[in-house]
């Protein structure tokens, strides 16, 4: 309200037709000849801007989770927000203990951990609000349609009432099927129902069109288990030969390298929980007794007489961690405690993933790796120990590949902006690696900050300092073993098998992988390496050698074998699948109250690129739906799936994802993809109006460095409602293209992601290919619907940089009354978005410490890469991007005095290029603001208003401590 319209034009931004008829690239497919058939395939009509609002980071900067720089005052204000804010959106899951932790109000603000109390217990006593509710016995349905499943007491051969119920929930489904039949009558209602306990599904649950008016529910305050894995109970443990008692030493070895400090008394301290100070002994095998003594240890390092204050100190990791370098002057040795079982009576498949636990307490297992490290302990965000290697001495070039045949549609030309038209590459680079092999980044110039055609290295060249000391003699080629590694800018990560192993020229080469995200590189970051038995060296790890069906395993205890908790091995990835189509649509389905578990890896199965955004996703998860109309998945629990929990596709209408807990998750939490026809979305096989509500997503992208809480492409009208969702690796959530718009983020709290990539924010988007979709009239258009966040309270910790992170492109997307913290305003080769009534917290506040002066580090990297104001625009161009941007209304505490970054204003229409701003409150730590813009320089408010600039705008000195948190909770209107 009171914001001036901009009396300055407007480039136009609807269909315009394009004469331009020249092809860029002789086409090579029938398919794609019929295309060029129905529309113009030509060069972009304007000039492409390759420019990068910054280069990509060789190694990712240090960061905390906490800003620095930050009065302990206004942290911990903003922190509590946050905690309550989410226990405003979830007050079911009440007290939240997670998101307490996650924000650290115990460690760092000295608050009170609350009881995890009663909430999984009232939980599981919750109705459905948006499927059907539960029937059972005679009512609206009639007992005839309400089946009954248990495992432990059930009989397939029974009748499945509740007093003989089915043993398995495919007996209950063929029931259902068979009354429908009865019944003549495809959509007739009818419910399965399970009891407490573990039901195994030893193979998904597919439901078809005739599936329709089914209900899988739990019954009412039970709590039923759905396991895709099977329970190794009964193995006859033995210790393995050769890896019990203690290694040999290693000489010039350090395991603790980086994690303990002396001072010049030579009084040790170590920098990390997981390293204790023995003692100080004369020798390594002094030093390896004092380990002996401590039940607990599991390496130790001795360092020698050379070695200053730390002469003849015994240090030792407790953790389980090994992660060692190779220095002079230091000798290092493990403790071994591997013992191995036959498991053949089970005919186990190859599996990635290993539980250890009892009833519902579950904790993944990790698979034995180099270096050894708990990945859902352990990662970039906990150095110095990562889990990962720092870096490899040198990657292997890319294999060879064709040139994608390329196709750009520029008739309907997106005039008015920096991505006109629909470019897509099809085979060459990405043949191999994405089904179908289709994507925006593998054409030759794609567009884009730091943009780049696909590729990948074919392998590395290890770095001898900080590789395995180990030899690999159970399978010397490396096959059998995964190589995992970051994307060389930090925005993603890969995964692929090792094809082999050359210990001559210390190289790994690749076999199938790196597709796990779009956009590649020809070179990785840090890296690890997994599935190899002679690295099985610490607590927790285990190895399964699928020929000789053998597990071994490594208990997290000093001598006995595993023995009390049960260990169950991954053997399925989907639980239930739900396939149908536009026209023959699966309808009125009711998934709820179920719990899902083990959930086996999705990272080496099929991936593809959905649209013009960073992302390359699995189109599979442990429940996914695609033609469904009706659908309700609700109250569900999804326990540390391997890859993806939910995933809605294609044609989808009136579906709820709502109240439902993901924790843990191997990659993203909900994906909701649409498929359109290349340019063309008008075919209706998209997800519309989906409402994901009042869900619960945490500890996500165990795997995938490249995942999301929830993510969206090609949808349209997607709601997104009191969502909590922290600790991710990357975003929050995504909206990956501009096809349909029309998106809503509301009363949601999303915080402690960007945890391990760098260069983006909780919430991101991109748009950076044109879609002709239906309007809410039916008629086709180019110009998505407005998308909105609002009522959210957005912290930008970790690596982030925006809360609100409009990247490549973005248009029509408007934030109003939100509490955004760490981070500003921000357009990248975008236009038409609305920042108002929103209350910015430190936006310049660090994420890291800048390294010691004098230390000879690089002083830039700290905070890997920041914009440090309330607001910033870059890489605008006139016509193109930068025009129709508003920010208004907005408060912005910032510490220093330059509150905007405006980028190109060398121009005499440089107001075009910048936002709009009225009314805007600044409180700085001076009490006065500067203003530059070209050849504008150094203005102080008076005289940036006076040439037309932030009219009725004001400021001052920030007036107390509290002054942020108190205006942060004022404009939520709580």
């Amino acid at each position: 309200q009171g914001v001036p319209r901009p009396a300055r034009p407007l480039p136009p931004h609807e269909c315009a037709p394009s004469s331009r008829k020249a092809p860029r690239r002789q086409m090579r497919s029938a398919s794609l000849v019929a295309l060029a058939s129905l529309a113009s395939v030509c060069l972009p009509a304007r000039a492409i801007q390759r420019g990068e609002m910054h280069p990509p980071a060789p190694r990712l900067g240090a960061a905390l989770a906490n800003p620095v720089g930050i009065d302990p005052e206004v942290f911990c204000g903003i922190n509590d927000l946050a905690y309550k804010w989410s226990i405003r959106a979830l007050p079911e899951r009440a007290p939240l203990v997670e998101s307490f932790d996650s924000l650290r109000l115990g460690s760092e603000c000295n608050r009170s951990r609350p009881s995890a109390g009663a909430a999984p217990r009232s939980l599981a006593s919750r109705l459905p609000t948006h499927g059907r509710d539960y029937v059972f016995g005679p009512g609206a349905l009639g007992a005839a349609t309400a089946y009954y499943v248990d495992f432990s007491t059930g009989d397939d051969e029974g009748p499945g009432t509740a007093a003989r119920p089915f043993q398995t929930a495919y007996r209950a489904l063929g029931a259902c099927r068979a009354f429908k039949a009865e019944q003549a009558d495809s959509v007739a209602p009818c419910q399965i129902v399970l009891r407490g306990g573990t039901q195994p599904f030893s193979r998904p649950l597919d439901l078809n069109a005739g599936d329709s008016g089914l209900t899988i529910a739990a019954f009412p305050g039970e709590q039923p288990e759905v396991s895709l894995g099977v329970e190794l109970a009964g193995l006859q443990w033995e210790q393995a030969p050769g890896m019990t008692g203690f290694s040999a030493p290693k000489p010039g070895v350090n395991g603790v390298d980086g994690l303990a400090s002396a001072d010049p008394s030579g009084n040790i301290t170590a920098s990390v929980p997981g390293v204790t100070l023995l003692g100080r002994t004369g020798n390594t095998s002094g030093c390896q007794a004092l380990c002996e003594k401590l039940p607990l240890c599991t390496s130790w390092t001795w360092h020698d007489a050379q070695q200053g204050a730390f002469a003849l100190a015994c240090l030792a990791h407790t953790d389980g961690v090994w992660q060692p370098t190779r220095q002079s002057g230091h000798t290092s040795g493990q403790r071994l405690n591997v013992w191995r079982a036959d498991v053949s009576r089970f005919r186990l498949q190859p599996f990635a993933q290993l539980w250890r636990g009892k009833d519902g307490g579950f904790r993944r297992q990790s698979r034995a790796r180099f270096p050894s490290a708990n990945p859902e302990v352990f990662g970039l965000w906990t150095a110095p120990e990562t889990g990962w290697v720092p870096a490899a001495r040198a990657w292997a070039p890319p294999v060879a590949r064709p040139d994608a045949v390329e196709v750009d549609i520029s008739s309907p030309l997106n005039n008015g902006t920096h991505f006109p038209t629909f470019p897509m590459g099809v085979g060459g680079p990405g043949d191999g690696f994405f089904h179908p092999p289709r994507s925006y980044w593998t054409i030759k110039d794609p567009v884009g900050g730091g943009g780049s055609t696909y590729r990948v290295p074919s392998g590395f060249e290890w770095d001898e300092a900080t590789w395995t000391d180990k030899t690999w003699t159970h399978s010397p080629t490396g096959k059998g073993a995964v190589v995992g590694a970051y994307q060389g800018g930090h925005w993603g990560s890969w995964v692929f098998e090792v094809d082999g192993v050359d210990q001559a020229s210390k190289t790994v080469s690749f076999g199938r992988g790196g597709f796990q995200e779009a956009r590649g590189s020809k070179s990785g970051g840090e890296l690890y390496v997994e599935n190899v038995l002679e690295e099985l060296d610490s607590p927790g790890e285990w190895f399964f050698d699928a020929d000789a069906q053998m597990l071994y395993y490594y208990p997290n205890s000093t001598s006995a074998p595993p023995q009390g908790d049960s260990l169950v091995a991954a053997q399925g990835k989907y639980a239930i699948r739900i396939s149908g189509t536009q026209r023959q649509p699966v309808v009125n389905v009711t998934i709820s109250g179920l719990t899902f578990a083990h959930a086996d890896a999705t990272y080496l199965d099929d991936y593809y690129v959905p649209s013009s955004g960073d992302y390359a996703v699995h189109r599979g998860g442990v429940v996914s739906a695609e033609g469904v109309r009706g659908l309700a998945v609700e109250n569900c629990a999804f326990r540390s799936p391997g890859g993806n929990a939910i995933v809605v596709a294609g044609f989808a209408r009136d579906v709820a994802i709502s109240g439902n807990e993901i924790a843990w998750a191997g990659e993203s939490g909900i994906l909701i993809l649409g498929d359109c026809l290349l340019v063309d979305c008008t075919n209706g096989d998209q997800p519309r109006g989906v409402l994901v509500e009042k869900n619960l997503i945490r500890e996500f992208g165990i795997y995938n460095q490249q995942s999301a809480a929830v993510f969206i492409a090609k949808s349209a009208s997607v709601v997104i409602d009191r969502l909590v969702a922290f600790n991710g690796p990357r975003q929050g959530t995504v909206w990956n293209d501009g096809a349909f718009g029309g998106h809503e983020i509301r009363d949601s709290a999303i915080y402690m992601t960007v945890r391990s990539t760098g260069d983006c924010g909780p919430i991101y988007a991109w748009m950076r290919t044109v879609y002709l979709h239906d309007g809410p009239d039916g008629s086709p258009r180019l110009q998505p619907a407005e998308s909105v966040v609002h009522n959210s309270v957005i912290l930008t910790n970790w690596h982030g940089v925006w809360p609100i992170d409009l990247d490549d492109g973005s248009a029509f997307v408007s934030a109003r009354g939100n509490a955004l913290a760490w981070g500003g305003f921000k357009n990248y080769l975008g236009h038409s978005k609305s920042s108002t009534g929103n209350v910015y917290v430190y936006p310049d506040a660090q994420r890291a410490p800048p390294p010691p002066q004098g230390s000879g580090a690089d002083q830039s990297v700290a905070g890997f890469f920041t914009e440090p104001y309330c607001a910033s625009t870059a890489g605008q161009q006139l016509g193109q991007s930068g025009w129709g941007e508003t920010w208004a209304n907005n408060t912005c505490f910032i510490h220093s005095s330059n509150v905007y970054s405006l980028g190109n204003c060398y121009v005499p229409d440089w107001q075009q290029l910048v936002p709009l701003t009225a009314n805007n409150s600044f409180f700085t730590d001076s009490g006065t603001a500067t203003f530059s813009c070209g050849l504008h320089l150094g203005m102080d408010l008076q005289q940036w208003q006076a040439i037309g600039e932030d009219a009725g705008s004001t400021v001052a000195t920030t007036p107390s401590l509290s002054a942020a948190v108190e205006a942060a909770n004022r404009v939520l209107q709580w």
